[in-house]
C-alpha cells in the first residue's frame, strides 16, 4: 500500500469507525453542504438541458420503457448514466421527477462529501488540513457547478472518492461492478481498483472467485 500512499486499514475496522466523534474538523463541510443544499432546492429549474433528457427517459422507464410522444425512442436514448437514471425513476414512483432529480443530487453531494472523509482519515490526514480539503473539495472553482448541474457528476464523484477510500476493503468489488453504469469512463478506473484488489487475494482462489462474483452481481441490474 506504500506504493499508493493509502495507509491500510486497522485490524478489525469497520464502518462503524466512520461515525465516532471526535472528528470536529470533518464537520467543516456542514456550511458548504448547506449552501449546496439551499442552492439546490431554492433555484426554479434544472441548470442544463441534459437533465431535462435524464427526466424524460426516466419519465419513458415508468411508462414502460416507450415514449409515446417520439417513436423509437426509448428509456434509454441519450442516457449516459444507467444508476442515476434508475435511482430518478425509483424515486419518481412517489414524487415529481424534478423532485426526485433534486434528491438524488443531494443524495449524490452527501456520498462524494463522506467519501472525502473517508478517504483523508485513510491518508491520515492532519485534522487542520482535512477541513481545508474538505471545503475546498466541495466549493472551490466549479466544484458547485458541476455538484449542482442534475446530471451523474456528483455520483461519479463519490464512486471515485469511495473506490480510493475502499481500496482495501471486501465491498470494492461491489463498487467497482457499479462504477461502469454511473459513467462509461468510470471503467478505466474500476478495472485497476477490481484487479488490485484481486492481486491482494491471489492466493485465495475462493476470495478471486467471490470478488467477480460480486462485481458481475453487481453489474448485473
Amino acid at each position: 500500500m506504500a506504493g499508493l500512499g493509502l495507509a491500510p486499514a486497522p485490524a478489525g475496522a469497520s464502518g462503524r469507525a466512520f461515525l465516532r466523534a471526535g472528528s470536529v474538523w470533518d464537520w467543516a463541510c456542514a456550511v458548504p453542504l448547506l449552501i449546496l443544499a439551499v442552492l439546490l432546492f431554492v433555484r426554479p429549474s434544472l441548470p442544463l438541458d441534459d437533465a431535462y433528457i435524464t427526466l424524460h427517459n426516466a419519465r419513458a422507464l415508468l411508462a414502460g420503457g416507450a415514449d409515446p410522444v417520439y417513436a423509437g425512442s426509448t428509456a434509454l436514448t441519450g442516457a449516459t448514466s444507467a444508476v442515476h437514471l434508475v435511482l430518478i425513476a425509483i424515486l419518481g414512483l412517489l414524487l415529481p421527477l424534478e423532485l426526485a432529480s433534486k434528491l438524488v443530487t443531494l443524495m449524490a453531494i452527501l456520498l462524494y462529501a463522506a467519501g472525502l472523509i473517508a478517504l483523508l482519515r485513510r491518508l491520515q490526514c492532519p485534522p487542520g488540513a482535512r477541513a481545508v480539503i474538505l471545503v475546498s473539495g466541495l466549493m472551490v472553482g466549479y466544484m458547485p457547478y458541476h455538484l449542482l448541474n442534475g446530471l451523474e457528476s456528483g455520483l461519479a464523484l463519490a464512486a471515485i472518492v469511495w473506490g480510493l477510500a475502499l481500496i482495501d476493503s471486501k465491498w470494492l468489488p461491489l463498487l467497482c461492478g457499479v462504477m461502469p453504469f454511473v459513467r462509461p469512463e468510470l471503467a478505466f478506473l474500476a478495472a485497476p481498483l477490481f484487479f488490485y484488489r484481486c492481486w491482494l487475494g491471489r492466493r485465495n482462489l475462493r476470495r478471486l472467485a467471490l470478488n467477480a462474483a460480486v462485481a458481475l452481481a453487481a453489474a448485473a441490474p
